[in-house]
């Protein structure tokens, strides 16, 4: 059986249950549907995406898809909500995992940001491509909006570990102009590192360091 297609059963009529089981199985085949919708995301971005493809991909009705997810903002939605459970917060933990000082955890910190395919390609998908939807459906303009929320609460922590002396006020205001310094980086990282090979994490480290000590 090929992978993330649900056997016969997942898409017969449900048989009663006891409440639990139900919300178990439910919850299963939630997860399910996103992990191929991710897959199917990622192969095909936005332009070949659709609940009708995913559903062929799976085995199952087009019907069964959209019990769970009527609509397919409904799914990109629920990506998006996945991205930033698992994503806003990673700069953080690239820099609570390093070790020495601030600066040095926060080289590190970036360096591994940087080389962490996974989080690059998710970025890449998500916040250039959802930005665009954003504009056109509500549910996924709030979903952006917690990510950044996420995000710059994160950077927040971080400046009040690099300089402790800042203000929440002056926290806050840099957060947002680290935040834009890494994800302007991010998104032009290939041509930034044919201009400056092999330097491009030392330069954003120095422009956070100088929002941080300025």
């Amino acid at each position: 059986m090929d992978k993330g297609r649900l056997s016969p059963t997942d898409d017969a009529p449900e048989t009663p249950a006891p409440q639990g089981v139900r919300a178990q199985k439910r919850a299963q085949t939630i997860e399910r549907i996103v992990e191929e919708a991710n897959a199917l995301l990622k192969e095909e971005r936005f332009a070949g995406f659709s609940l009708r493809k995913l559903a062929g991909r799976m085995g199952l009705r087009l019907s069964h898809i959209q019990h769970y997810f009527p609509q397919s903002t409904d799914l990109l939605a629920a990506l998006f909500d996945r991205f930033i459970a698992k994503d806003s917060s990673e700069f953080l933990s690239h820099f609570e995992k390093a070790r020495g000082g601030p600066e040095a955890r926060l080289r590190m910190a970036l360096q591994n940001l940087l080389a962490d395919e996974d989080y690059l390609d998710g970025c890449e998908l998500f916040m250039s491509e959802m930005a665009a939807l954003a504009k056109q459906d509500t549910r996924i303009a709030a979903a952006e909006q917690a990510y950044f929320e996420t995000y710059h609460s994160a950077v927040d922590t971080l400046l009040g570990t690099l300089n402790p002396e800042l203000t929440a006020a002056v926290r806050r205001e840099r957060a947002v102009q680290i935040v834009a310094l890494i994800e302007g980086t991010l998104r032009i990282r290939v041509p930034l590192e044919r201009l400056h090979k092999g330097k491009v994490e030392k330069l954003l480290t120095q422009g956070i360091l100088n929002l941080a000590q300025g």
